[in-house]
């Protein structure tokens, strides 16, 4: 009799071990994530749900290409007032040499004639 009753429990005793060792896994992660079933795509859904992917690339080039323009333009606006202002510089700068030159000479021509007079007068 006790070889029938061994024979009968040992089954129950591994059941009730796997039991509490699924109840001791339950209680750890009580938020267990669901699992994921993947659905075969038909060849004509995966093609048209890469089709929409491209369209969405496209759409976002062709809306940076547009940025890229108007910084472009923005740009090419600023290096048009630069080279203005530059020019006008430039045409400052040579007035401005131009008077210097002026001077230059006019500062020559003083000095010509305070050495005439200094001659004249006999200082040298």
């Amino acid at each position: 009799m006790p070889h029938i009753a061994t024979r009968t429990l040992r089954p129950l005793l591994v059941a009730a071990i796997m039991v509490s060792v699924g109840y001791v896994a339950a209680q750890q992660n009580p938020n267990p994530q669901p699992a994921r079933t993947v659905t075969p795509q038909s060849p004509e859904t995966a093609s048209a749900q890469q089709n929409d992917q491209l369209r969405d690339q496209i759409v976002q080039l062709q809306m940076q290409v547009k940025d890229l323009q108007a910084k472009t333009e923005d740009l090419n606006s600023k290096q048009q007032l630069v080279s203005e202002n530059l020019d006008s510089l430039s045409r400052a700068a040579d007035r401005q040499q131009k008077q210097i030159d002026k001077l230059g000479q006019q500062v020559s021509s003083a000095t010509l004639q305070l050495q005439r007079v200094k001659t004249k007068i006999g200082l040298y």
